[in-house]
């Protein structure tokens, strides 16, 4: 397990609860006194189309024909109306990067996130998988009270979780910051 004592990273139970806008309110006031990296992982797991969407070349990853990808979105696609990674480069993140990787590579994914991101103050990564080989500052869990949660791994997750939010508001995340900066 690697520990990244400048990593908030970011985890949800299900899928459209909110995780996005979380973690741009967490850039946005993160990124007012501090150089911000944002990290988005994606897992490739066996049948998580539900999950993911259509990723490019799920099967080379599922086949071990590819191990991971690691994309930097250009700073000048900053959009709050484009891709999750050009959203965070507009909420403030310096660097924002879209990492997918199959499950058995995620140690390799791990090594290399922290390779290429020491040199931020902060690092927000967007991942539930991940959590498995990074011990961050926080692992900040989402959930909706009364969801059953699909992702398979749901309960090994949430024992994992320093915070488990089922909202937040601009107060939650002022309180959560200020907590890290300590």
């Amino acid at each position: 397990m690697i520990e990244v004592s400048n990593m908030l990273m970011v985890g949800a139970l299900s899928r459209n609860i909110g995780k996005t806008e979380f973690v741009c309110a967490l850039i946005r006031k993160l990124s007012k006194t501090h150089n911000v990296c944002d990290i988005i992982v994606t897992t490739v797991h066996e049948n998580d189309y539900d999950f993911h969407g259509d990723v490019p070349d799920a099967d080379l990853y599922l086949q071990g024909k590819r191990s991971f990808e690691i994309k930097e979105e250009p700073l000048g696609n900053a959009d709050c109306e484009g891709t999750d990674t050009a959203k965070m480069l507009y909420y403030g993140a310096k660097k924002a990067l879209w990492v997918c990787s199959s499950f058995k590579d995620l140690a390799a994914v791990a090594k290399e996130v922290v390779s290429t991101t020491k040199s931020f103050e902060y690092i927000v990564c967007e991942s539930n998988s991940l959590r498995h080989h990074i011990r961050p500052k926080q692992f900040i869990l989402l959930e909706k009270t009364g969801l059953v949660s699909a992702k398979p791994e749901a309960e090994v997750i949430r024992t994992y979780a320093d915070i488990i939010l089922n909202q937040f508001d601009e107060a939650t995340v002022d309180r959560i910051v200020s907590n890290i900066e300590k």
